[in-house]
């Protein structure tokens, strides 16, 4: 997941920090206020996410959802984790 507005790891519960991990994935802030965060010096994620403050892909590549502010970030994951059996993964 990627946001472009704060540290995904910041706004996530604890319980929804560990699922990406445990699926292979990151959690990815572009926010250049957050500390070590990498940089979109190009701004091609800029113009992917389209406005979007986050963006949640499958372990695969592709995009599983986005959502317009940080703040429902929380939901979108929520979502992908009840999207399939992942313990068959």
């Amino acid at each position: 997941m990627l946001t472009t507005v704060g540290d995904p790891e910041a706004i996530l519960p604890t319980d929804q920090l560990a699922f990406p991990k445990w699926i292979g994935g990151y959690a990815v802030p572009l926010d250049g206020a957050v500390p070590g965060a990498p940089r979109d010096s190009d701004g091609r994620l800029a113009n992917w996410l389209a406005g979007a403050e986050a963006v949640a892909t499958r372990p695969h590549g592709y995009t599983f959802g986005s959502v317009p502010t940080v703040d429902q970030l929380p939901s979108l994951v929520a979502e992908l984790q009840g999207a399939e059996d992942w313990t068959r993964q």
